[in-house]
């Protein structure tokens, strides 16, 4: 018998490591946004996923350890011991929702959690439940805890249309993921479990946190210890006011396909905005005598990098066709031509 055990057991962590060899990514089918930041990592432009999300995906090393502390103590706080199911949660569960009725408890692991993202799994019946845990015991074994739990931050809903922790931090907070300190990581942590009802709205004067996000996010500070220190939540902002710069330069990058996350380009942003003022100005100056457009680049011309982009004098100006952009669009040859011939001519002496 004990042979018997000690072969299965070998054959189960075979089969176990093939699974994991053989496993496709947890995030495969999601599709991401692009975000494109300057040479000094600020944002440029952050796109909408082909489904119309903003969700940025963002490697588990790229968030602040402090917003993972505080996702773990609110949605899973044993992840790192359990198998995919904790059974305790699951009978505890069990009992007040079917058999005593008297609240509703979810009882689910992160790693449950992300089946349902995942596979849009209903878990509300008992057998939507049963097929939810088997799939949990599956992913256990074919991805590694560190893969779960990035892939749960990444696509976690945290209210609006706004997916992941990289792109709530870029939207809510203007701030990189991994600058999240620990008054943005409670605002966010409580945000999954009820994101409809939770998320920040929108009122006449901006954006504001719901009550029932203020009440969760102040157990949540008292459990973890940080009341004192988070005890003012921070300034929130709106998709809308995602900024939207060097037009034509990210415009370039996207067609050129670059890939979904964050795309850190060769553009200073401090460069482009006086890029951007000289040309407008000189349009200005010039408008009298029938020049109402222009275009400039400026180059490092050691490496030949791109430092700022303007591909038109307005972007939105649709009466000199703005999103046109004229440091890529075709020309005539003819006036390419022309100080290479009068060049010529004068050299020659015939003008």
């Amino acid at each position: 018998m004990p042979r018997r055990i000690f072969i299965a057991g070998i054959l189960f962590a075979a089969l176990g490591i093939l699974l994991r060899f053989t496993a496709t990514p947890l995030c495969k089918e999601a599709s991401f946004s692009r975000a494109v930041l300057d040479r000094n990592q600020r944002l440029l432009r952050l796109t909408l996923s082909s489904d119309e999300k903003y969700r940025l995906w963002t490697p588990l090393g790229n968030i602040a350890p402090i917003m993972i502390e505080a996702t773990l103590l609110k949605e899973d706080r044993h992840f790192y011991r359990h198998f995919g199911v904790n059974p305790f949660s699951l009978v505890r569960s069990a009992w007040h929702t079917f058999i005593a009725r008297d609240r509703r408890l979810g009882g689910s692991t992160l790693t449950m959690q992300l089946v349902r993202l995942r596979d849009r799994n209903s878990s509300k019946t008992i057998f939507g439940k049963l097929r939810q845990i088997a799939a949990a015991f599956v992913m256990e074994i074919c991805h590694s805890k560190q893969e779960i739990l990035e892939a749960y931050l990444n696509l976690a809903p945290y209210g609006l249309n706004i997916e992941g922790v990289g792109a709530a931090s870029r939207i809510y907070f203007q701030k990189a993921p991994y600058r999240l300190g620990a008054s943005e990581a409670l605002s966010l942590a409580v945000l999954p479990q009820s994101p409809s009802l939770r998320a920040p709205q929108f009122t006449t004067e901006g954006m504001s946190y719901p009550a029932g996000l203020l009440r969760e996010r102040e157990l949540l500070a008292k459990e973890w210890g940080k009341a004192e220190e988070t005890r003012l939540p921070p300034e929130l902002h709106l998709p809308r006011e995602l900024p939207f710069l060097a037009p034509h330069f990210v415009d370039d990058l996207i067609q050129r396909g670059i890939p979904p996350g964050e795309t850190l380009s060769t553009l200073n942003l401090a460069h482009q905005r006086i890029v951007e003022r000289q040309v407008r100005q000189w349009v200005e100056r010039r408008r009298s005598v029938g020049i109402h457009n222009a275009v400039a680049m400026l180059l490092d011309t050691e490496n030949m990098e791109v430092l700022a982009w303007v591909g038109s004098a307005d972007y939105h100006n649709e009466s000199i066709a703005g999103q046109v952009d004229g440091v890529t669009a075709l020309r005539s040859p003819g006036s390419t031509l022309k100080p290479f011939l009068y060049g010529l001519a004068l050299e020659q002496g015939h003008i």
